[in-house]
């Protein structure tokens, strides 16, 4: 990883995760809606078992008060087969409305949750991202400033080419010998002895060592080499 990329990293990390919270919203959201959904639910049920116990309860009570109520009118022979059917059809009636209201509320109810609770996570998605988005996208301000004190710092720490020149003095290297660099020593002017390689001279000088000055004694403004 690179140090930008290690920069970038520690502020992202740094930054408070805002998609924690909306996660907690959304799994709120969703609780709520499923909360509203089962009880609804409860509802339907209920209301349909009601429907249904009544309906048989009043059909067999009329099984039952339906020969004395025959009596009373004059007729014997207790409960025909034609009105135990009748009675039993009322019931089968009653039953299948009361289950085909009980689907269609359940299928709007299902339905209508489905819906919101696809609503919610398409909600919250979005939010998510764009909340993710941001983020990076502060985390990488951050890091770019960060970065380009980093290196500055970095360039600073560095001594320049001109300040280590300075301190080592001027040595001008040439193709055969390091030019000697002239020296004030009590108001003549003198070159400081140099040492480089240099070959025996055809005329007779022994070493490579110079001494001497300007005017010195044996020669003519140059050089006496012992």
């Amino acid at each position: 990883m690179s140090l930008f990329d290690q920069i970038y990293q520690a502020e992202y990390d740094a930054l408070p995760d805002a998609t924690a919270e909306l996660e907690k919203q959304k799994a709120a959201a969703l609780n709520t809606l499923k909360g509203t959904y089962d009880t609804s639910s409860g509802t339907l049920k209920d209301t349909l078992r009601d429907q249904i116990r009544n309906a048989y309860v009043e059909s067999m009570m009329q099984k039952r008060d339906l020969p004395a109520l025959l009596s009373m009118q004059g007729l014997t022979g207790g409960i025909t087969e034609t009105a135990a059917n009748d009675i039993t059809r009322d019931y089968r009636n009653t039953t299948g409305a009361a289950n085909k209201a009980y689907n269609t509320s359940f299928t709007d109810l299902t339905n209508s949750y489905n819906t919101n609770a696809a609503s919610v996570e398409s909600d919250y998605g979005s939010r998510i991202i764009d909340a993710l988005a941001n983020r990076r996208a502060e985390a990488l301000q951050k890091a770019q400033i960060a970065y380009q004190i980093r290196q500055a710092e970095a360039a600073a720490a560095q001594p320049s080419v001109a300040a280590a020149a300075e301190s080592s003095g001027p040595i001008v290297e040439t193709e055969n010998k390091t030019i000697p660099t002239w020296k004030e020593t009590g108001g003549v002017q003198k070159y400081q002895a140099p040492y480089y390689k240099q070959p025996q001279s055809t005329f007779g000088y022994k070493n490579n060592q110079a001494k001497g000055g300007l005017g010195a004694k044996g020669s003519t403004g140059a050089f006496v080499w012992q």
